[in-house]
């Protein structure tokens, strides 16, 4: 995988990356990469689409400070994100966001706006996904429910601009709170 402090690297060799040894259907080894997002099996001609995963993430504002959680769970266990998670199938990205707000810190958002997406990387153990991350703001007036629970195990409120980057354990977070930074100055 890259290096969690820089951005994502090229495809390469998709075999290698997500670190697959045997064909899910078959069980036999000899799996090759196509040159594109898929990998065969020379025993059973088996294709599997390793493809981009969708995932959204709440920068949650509230009194010019936006929430940022610490994770209790592996990847990146103890280090500090901006709360989010992946979409689920047939989940739209604000219903998925709405979900994961109330999972993770018992929020209920109102409204939520775009801000930008960014690919990423997700090392999962030993799979690599490939999130596609799609960014909102989320303005609260009352956080009175905040509450770390699922992945969070704390939080802290924070003005974004005293924010340091190297303290975020994801880089498309930190391309996040770049743009955002862009918006509200």
């Amino acid at each position: 995988m890259t290096d969690r402090r820089n951005p994502i690297s090229p495809a390469g060799d998709l075999c290698a990356k997500i670190q697959f040894a045997h064909c899910p259907r078959c069980g036999r080894a000899g799996l090759a990469g196509r040159g594109d997002s898929a990998v065969h099996c020379r025993a059973c001609g088996f294709v599997y689409y390793h493809s981009t995963v969708a995932a959204v993430v709440g920068i949650v504002e509230h009194d010019h400070r936006i929430v940022v959680t610490r994770r209790a769970r592996d990847p990146h266990k103890g280090e500090w994100a901006i709360p989010g998670g992946f979409v689920e199938p047939g989940e739209t990205l604000e219903k998925a966001l709405a979900r994961e707000l109330k999972e993770e810190l018992s929020l209920e958002i109102d409204q939520c706006a775009y801000l930008a997406s960014f690919a990423s990387e997700y090392l999962y153990r030993g799979v690599l996904y490939f999130p596609i991350v799609a960014y909102f703001t989320c303005p609260m007036g009352d956080i009175g429910a905040l509450r770390p629970k699922d992945d969070v195990d704390q939080y802290r409120l924070v003005p974004a601009a005293q924010l340091l980057e190297e303290e975020l354990a994801f880089d498309a977070d930190r391309r996040a709170l770049r743009a955002y930074g862009q918006q509200t100055d």
